[in-house]
């Protein structure tokens, strides 16, 4: 497989756009001196601390694309995400390999969600299937999988500091192929395969 183009972004900085909405741009200041640009920023109305959406894409529903759903899911305010997976499920690395002997390389009680516990490893080193199984159960009862989008390719990923977004070619499964957009991209498509 050939691996994912993505170009990197340039460091970050803080441009115009970070710094409120167009809604809250179009209530001016009162006072001039705050209406004026200061080298290209503006002192715009809004509190400090104002979340303003965000999108993020993962690209990937292995363990680790899976986590970062999970996680801001939980923990981030105002981000909606979408995961994009080449194959027709979960499981990343698990869900490919099955060739003979093919398990985890620490112990499988170590192999686990601190907040997904697995009381009943089959083994020592759980095999590769069972990896999977464990993934997938955790998947379905966390409802994680409405948010992925199956047989859905990443063909490349690039920074587009105009608008401060990245824009990623997907290929559907018919072939056909749409850019969707995100402040956030997470690369979870896999090196251990």
């Amino acid at each position: 497989m050939a691996p994912i183009a993505i170009e990197r972004p340039p460091p970050l900085s803080l441009k115009p756009q970070f710094l409120a909405s167009k809604a809250q741009e179009s209530q001016p200041h009162e006072n001039e001196f705050y209406r004026q640009s200061f080298n290209g920023y503006k002192i715009t109305e809004q509190p400090l601390h104002t979340l303003r959406p965000l999108r993020m894409i993962i690209i990937g529903a292995g363990a680790s694309g899976l986590q970062i759903a999970y996680k801001a899911e939980r923990q981030l305010e105002n981000v909606s995400f979408q995961i994009y997976e080449k194959n027709n499920d979960i499981g990343g690395t698990w869900l490919e390999n099955r060739y003979p002997g093919c398990t985890c390389d620490i112990p499988s009680h170590s192999y686990q969600w601190s907040f997904w516990r697995n009381p009943k490893w089959s083994s020592y080193y759980a095999g590769s299937e069972e990896i999977w199984r464990y993934l997938k159960d955790w998947a379905v009862e966390c409802g994680l999988e409405r948010h992925v989008k199956f047989e859905h390719t990443v063909v490349e990923a690039r920074w587009n500091e105009g608008e401060a977004v990245w824009e990623v070619e997907v290929r559907r499964p018919d072939g056909a192929v749409f850019v969707d957009k995100g402040e956030i991209l997470a690369d979870c498509h896999g090196i251990l395969k």
